[in-house]
Parts: structure tokens; sequence; C-alpha cells
């Protein structure tokens, strides 16, 4: 559709009014946001396709490069050539990585877990979800939820169904119990107003979309080719309909001339409120599910492409972010397989390699006592 929403000044004497400027602003915001959840979206399947392609054949090069490095030192650990600190220094390092490696899939290391941390994987594994648990009722008290059952922390999408779920049933409960209170004479009088406004809203959208019907159904076409042409038009006005959308509606009709720019200029300040609240309403729907595709990669810490900004960036910057991502990996594995041969060649490399991890383990350490001073 090329046709623009916008309502116009009629002369440059006389300005639009608030109602008119709302309008014309809401229809802005959610033109913006449709271009911005098609460019995430886009950026979406690039990202889907890179990483099947080209990023998990190299991140799965790059764990089982850092399982020969574990079983390698791990080698090392055995010979007893290393000092007693070395050996724990050591010991502790290999238990953090083979922890992480094993969640990735590389089972093989759970013996040389267990060889380290003197507990099974699985036993690990608990006590790290019963702390993720404890810390999840811990948010749900802070709204209000008692929760006692157990939560899926391994499967995100169930979890946070589970979240919305208690949510709702709070909410309801709230609902419920604001129900057994009986209603004043203004609480009656407002809600039946905001019924009525409910009820023009449904009904200023659907006179729309009864005149769009009565010009594009296409089962009393007699012509094939237009039939085809009206059905395409009548599937943009249902998928338009059913999710409320009505600047899609309203383009439909100045696309196919059943509006005017005259009759957007003229739209009455009472159909105007109607129309504001359902374009208001739009806008907050869309930019909701704009948050919700930024979750999906751009906003995951966790996610291989997370430096991704899709309010800055666009496809060819994109692809850029994907072709450094790629790159970076190719250097990491390329890095990660002189390791390798420098650690079963060269002992003094080991002794290095454990001095690095000491090094680590102390900034991190002392990282943590400025934190905990600070909270």
């Amino acid at each position: 559709m090329s046709k623009v929403i916008h309502i116009q000044t009629e002369s440059e004497a006389k300005g639009l009014s608030k109602l008119q400027k709302q309008f014309n602003n809401y229809i802005k915001k959610i033109s913006t946001f449709k271009a911005n959840i098609a460019r995430a979206k886009e950026c979406l399947e690039m990202v889907r396709i890179a990483m099947a392609k080209d990023f998990t054949p190299l991140e799965k090069e790059e764990y089982n490069l850092r399982t020969e490095i574990l079983q390698t030192l791990d080698s090392w650990f055995d010979k007893g050539k290393l000092t007693k600190k070395e050996r724990e220094d050591l010991s502790e390092y290999l238990a953090d990585e083979c922890y992480s490696i094993i969640q990735a899939g590389h089972d093989e290391l759970k013996p040389m877990y267990e060889k380290h941390a003197e507990q099974s994987f699985e036993e690990a594994l608990e006590a790290e979800k019963e702390e993720a648990a404890e810390m999840m009722k811990g948010m749900f008290k802070n709204f209000g939820i008692d929760y006692d059952g157990e939560i899926d922390l391994e499967n995100p999408e169930v979890m946070q169904a589970k979240i919305m779920e208690m949510m709702e049933q709070k909410e309801m409960e709230m609902f419920e119990e604001e129900q057994v209170k009986p209603k004043t004479a203004k609480q009656l009088e407002k809600e039946a107003k905001k019924q009525e406004a409910e009820n023009q809203l449904s009904q200023s959208i659907k006179e729309i979309y009864k005149k769009l019907v009565k010009e594009f159904h296409p089962d009393r076409e007699p012509d094939e080719a237009e039939k085809i042409r009206k059905t395409s038009i009548m599937t943009q006005i249902t998928e338009a309909y059913e999710k409320d959308d009505l600047l899609t509606l309203l383009q439909l009709q100045l696309e196919y001339e059943q509006i005017s720019q005259d009759n957007l200029n003229s739209i009455a300040d009472e159909k105007l409120k109607h129309y504001n609240k359902v374009l208001k309403e739009q806008s907050q729907m869309l930019d909701n599910e704009l948050d919700m595709l930024m979750g999906r990669g751009f906003n995951d810490p966790s996610h291989p492409f997370r430096r991704l900004n899709i309010y800055e960036a666009d496809k060819w910057i994109a692809e850029y972010r994907i072709e450094q991502e790629i790159k970076r990996l190719k250097t990491l594995n390329k890095e990660l397989k002189k390791d390798i041969k420098n650690l079963k060649l060269d002992f003094s490399f080991v002794k290095a390699w454990i001095k690095e991890i000491r090094m680590e383990k102390k900034n991190q350490n002392q990282f943590g006592n400025i934190f905990d001073g600070l909270f």
C-alpha cells in the first residue's frame, strides 16, 4: 500500500486540532513500529540462516577444541610434575570448565568433572536448579505470588508461560475479591461508560470492515482474474480486522478510493476519539511485539549476535555484524588449536597456563570484594 494516512491542514490559517494531531502522531508511531518489526524479522532470519550455515558448525568445533584442551590438562594433572598448589588450581579450573562444556552436550567430560569436583554432574546441576528456583520464588513473592511447585528452568518458554499464568491467576483473584464488594453508583456509571466506549470502538472498526467487504468480497465476482485479486485484498482486510489494525483498514480504504483525503481531514471529533483510542492500543501492542522480537536475540546476553541493535542497525549493518562474529570464532578456533599443540608438547606452557588461571581468579576475587563493599 502506497497511500499514506495523514490528516492535513485545510489552510495555512487553520491549524490541526488536538485530536487531529494525536491521530497523526499515533499513525506515525505505528508506521515506525511496523517498519522496525519488519527490519527485526529480516535481521533475525539472516541470523537464523547464518547460525545454521556458519556459526553452529564453528561453535561445535570450538567446544570440541575446548574439550581436547581439558583432556590434555587433565593428563598433565595425573603425571605428577605439578606442585600441590598448581594441582589445586588446575583441579578447580577443570571442574568449572567441564561443568559449562557438559551443559553444551559434551557428556564425555562427566567422569573428569566428577574426578575434580568430587560430586556428580547431576548433583551439581540439581543444586544449581534449587538455587535458581529459590531466586524465582523470591521474585514471585515480590509480586505477591506464593508458589511452592517446581519451576522448569531449562525451558524458558514454559517458564514464561507459567509466570504469565500465575500473574493472570493473581489478577483474577484480585478481580473476584473486588466483585464481592458492592459497587457504588459512581463505579457502576463508570463501568457503563467504559462498556459503551468499547462498543463504539468496535462499531467504528466494524463500519470500515463492512464497507471494504461489500466492495471486495470475491464470491459473486464472475471474472476469474478479478476474483483472484479480490480474494487477495479480502485476505488483507480480514487479517487487519482480526488484529484491530485500524491503520491498515484506513489505508485500504484510501488505496481503493472508498475515502478521500478530504474525508480524513473532516473526521468528526467523536469518531476521532474512538480512532485515537484504537490506534493507541495498536501502538502499544506493536511496541510489545518489537520487545519480544528483540528478546529473541538482540538483547539476549548469551546470543552470539547480541551486539545487533535493531533501532540503529539496517540490513547491511546486520550482515557486517554477522561476518565479524564468524570471523571472531574462526580466529578463536585457530588460537585454540595452537594452545592444544603447545599444551601437549611444552610443560612450561602448562605451568604458564596455570599461572594465568591463578591471576584471573585473583582478579575476580578483587572485583568481588569491591562490589561486596559497594552493595
